[in-house]
């Protein structure tokens, strides 16, 4: 991961459609999509966005304690995203 991967805003965070990158693993059973410093945010279609953007904003502050958009523990969060790291939301 690079300064420029990990440097983003959470303050912007959007619920998205599941990228295609993952739609052979995920797709049959999640629409719904946030990446929060390289993990990846996953949910059905019936979850609402509110809940999804409230598990990003967790995550983030817990990844980025200080909010300055940099997450404080650079081991963790690239250990997280050469995981593959991922959280799922099944219901409402």
């Amino acid at each position: 991961m690079t300064d420029t991967d990990i440097h983003i805003p959470m303050a912007n965070i959007e619920v998205v459609d599941l990228p295609s990158e993952l739609q052979a693993g995920f797709g049959a059973y999640f629409t719904k999509y946030v990446n929060v410093y390289g993990v990846n945010i996953c949910a059905r279609e019936g979850v609402e966005n509110s809940k999804i953007i409230h598990a990003a904003s967790i995550l983030a502050q817990y990844l980025d304690n200080d909010e300055d958009g940099i997450p404080d523990d650079i081991d963790l969060t690239d250990h997280l995203y050469e995981a593959r790291a991922s959280t799922i939301y099944i219901y409402k």
